[in-house]
């Protein structure tokens, strides 16, 4: 306007009414039935096969595949040597502290002893999740497993660590293009902390539990670290599909799946779906173990 009209004056744009971002849908309502928005990509990389080994030869012959499957596919971003900084604990004694788990990460522990310690009482790993807090026990821990040692560890962007991150979520987007996710950099912590702890008590024993999708990671953890005597996964996602979201883990198994693998080691499930988990049954008939699927604390 300034060269055509000899006009100074700022260009404004004409007030248009507002639309509601509901009346730009395509869909005014649900969307179709046969919609295939939700599970394009499955065409384009297809799932893992459901079918399940029959005999105990077959057993051996399944996990170790998927084992090999999960190494190359979904754990390529976990370090094969997993080193991290001292874990001195005092059996007696509530203390806190920072873990190192890689160059410049550092996550918050918390561990709480037994009312009453006991020589050779097994120490749990409690995997928290996204919203717990290291304050105190959870009050699901207490009712799972009872007054017993317990080492809480907070892996990243959890509790008070939480990354400042809204809607739309631009760091979670963005770890998948470096080949990573939040879960499976929390994988990290959980096995950096389990290793940290085996390192300064060589003759103990660790078991490892968590809720919800840190008792998945709690799982693969325990896969990752063999030296975890026992798992417990407290009202786990039956599928990936609800969480954790590690890349490709579902072109290998699902969760129900994964913590087949965890035979013969014992494995305590408490759900409200026990339907959902009759895979993990079947491998635990197989692989041998203790299953243990009981309603949910």
């Amino acid at each position: 306007n300034r060269f055509l009209k000899g006009d100074d004056k700022p260009v404004t744009e004409p007030e248009w009414p507002k639309i509601e971002g509901q009346l730009l849908r395509a869909f005014p309502d649900e969307l179709p039935a046969d919609e295939i928005n939700t599970t394009i990509d499955e065409s384009f990389v297809p799932l893992a096969s459901s079918a399940l080994p029959q005999t105990q030869q077959e057993f051996q012959s399944w996990r170790s595949q998927k084992s090999n499957d999960l190494h190359r596919l979904v754990f390529r971003a976990v370090p094969k040597a997993i080193i991290a900084n001292n874990l001195r604990l005092n059996d007696r004694e509530e203390s806190t502290g920072l873990l190192t788990t890689e160059l410049e990460i550092t996550v918050p522990w918390r561990f709480f002893p037994a009312p009453e310690p006991k020589p050779g009482t097994a120490t749990w790993l409690v995997v928290l999740g996204e919203d717990e807090s290291l304050g105190a026990r959870p009050d699901w821990l207490i009712k799972a497993i009872g007054a017993v040692p317990v080492l809480l560890l907070s892996p990243r962007n959890s509790g008070a660590q939480r990354w400042p991150d809204p809607a739309p979520y631009y760091v979670r987007r963005s770890l998948p293009l470096l080949g990573r996710t939040v879960d499976g950099d929390r994988l990290i912590d959980v096995v950096a902390a389990a290793r940290a702890w085996l390192r300064e008590n060589g003759t103990g024993e660790l078991r490892i539990v968590g809720r919800g999708s840190a008792g998945v990671l709690a799982a693969y953890a325990a896969l990752l670290e063999p030296r975890i005597l026992e798992v417990m996964a407290v009202v786990p996602p039956s599928s990936h599909r609800d969480g954790p979201i590690l890349l490709n883990v579902l072109r290998v198994l699902d969760v129900p799946q994964a913590f087949g693998m965890l035979a013969p080691r014992p494995l305590t499930i408490a759900t409200a779906q026990s339907g959902a988990f009759d895979a993990t049954r079947a491998l635990y008939q197989l692989g041998g173990g203790a299953l243990k699927i009981e309603s949910a604390p």
